[in-house]
């Protein structure tokens, strides 16, 4: 354990990803000593110069995992393979032998507190089924992600009730903000091609959250004794349908508003034959509609996030327009050096 109760170190595991580098960079400038394990210390360049202690490393490899956690009290398990399609093994490598090498190491080591980061894909699709709360059973889908993010979650309370570790858990909807390749930068460069359809009519809430937000709810988790062995939902206070952040976007790097409504079912059935050409064609590349893709925006999802509120003094109260724009600049700024390059 550290030696300076004052400045607890913390270890970020996925610190080179959306919500890890928040946390690094956040818990440096609070004055903590923080600790990132990285498979390529060139993309913790930033990090570093921050001061945060880059270590080369893989999750995998449970050696270097037992290496970075020594003196560690805090780790945020933020690492994981996050996609709406792909090969199983590569979500079972990240998500689940990963998280079980982290644990280990963390209980090896003595950590006073663990942090892991799922997602409320552990629900499954119970669209429309009222208020999801935090003690619904996890339904498995046979999705890689999210089958793979339960059983993560699952060792990770295990752990919990058994004293081997004091564990929390997050369960955050669609993440966006700075440094986010996945949300923000793939709506707005289908609305500048071809356009983005409105599955469903586009008229569901959209389930989303700003990662500052998602950072806020970590650092209480790490913090607060009230938090230990329980799981939290992590989702905007603001109500906004799937046009209008759609609008939004499109308003915001002058695009036209997206019109072209597509049917749920159809959307899903698309979204199943193209997967099928994929894999068949063995490519890597996920298609341009998914399963997954057409659920998250096609039915209506509702999660209660209360609970953070009531136990953590908790609320996710950053305006999409507001954050909105950082995301854009981070990513206009990313598509100048890509371009920069490869004119180079």
């Amino acid at each position: 354990m550290a030696t300076d109760p004052a400045r607890p170190r913390y270890l970020v595991t996925g610190a080179t990803g959306l919500i890890g580098r928040h946390v690094a960079v956040r818990l440096v400038e609070s004055g903590a000593r923080v600790r990132a394990l990285v498979r390529r210390p060139e993309a913790a360049v930033n990090l570093a110069r921050l001061g945060v202690e880059v270590v080369e490393g893989d999750l995998l490899e449970s050696r270097s995992v037992e290496r970075v956690m020594s003196g560690v009290d805090v780790v945020v398990h933020a690492a994981a393979h996050v996609a709406e399609w792909g090969a199983r093994r590569s979500f079972e490598a990240t998500n689940v032998r990963g998280t079980a090498n982290v644990l280990d190491a963390a209980e090896a080591a003595r950590v006073g507190r663990f942090v892991h980061l799922s997602s409320v894909s552990v629900y499954g699709h119970r669209a429309g089924r009222g208020r999801l709360e935090e003690t619904r059973p996890l339904q498995r889908t046979g999705e890689p992600y999210s089958d793979t993010k339960i059983a993560a979650e699952q060792m990770v309370f295990e752990r919990h009730r058994e004293g081997r570790l004091r564990a929390s858990a997050l369960r955050p909807t669609l993440v966006y903000g700075p440094y986010d390749w996945k949300f923000v930068p793939k709506v707005a460069e289908a609305l500048m091609g071809r356009g983005l359809p409105l599955i469903g009519g586009g008229n569901h809430r959209a389930d989303i959250v700003s990662v500052h937000d998602v950072v806020d709810l970590i650092l209480l988790c790490a913090s607060r004794p009230e938090a230990e062995g329980e799981a939290f939902n992590c989702s905007a206070e603001e109500s906004l349908s799937w046009r209008e952040v759609f609008t939004e976007i499109a308003a915001r790097i002058g695009a036209p508003p997206p019109t072209r409504k597509v049917p749920y079912r159809l959307a899903w059935g698309a979204g199943a034959a193209l997967e099928a050409c994929y894999r068949l064609a063995g490519s890597r590349r996920p298609p341009l509609v998914t399963r997954f893709g057409a659920t998250l925006v096609g039915l209506p999802f509702e999660y209660d996030t209360s609970k953070a509120g009531r136990v953590l003094g908790f609320r996710a109260g950053r305006r999409f327009a507001d954050v909105l724009p950082e995301a854009l600049d981070w990513w206009r700024r990313e598509r100048g050096r890509a371009g920069a390059v490869a004119v180079g």
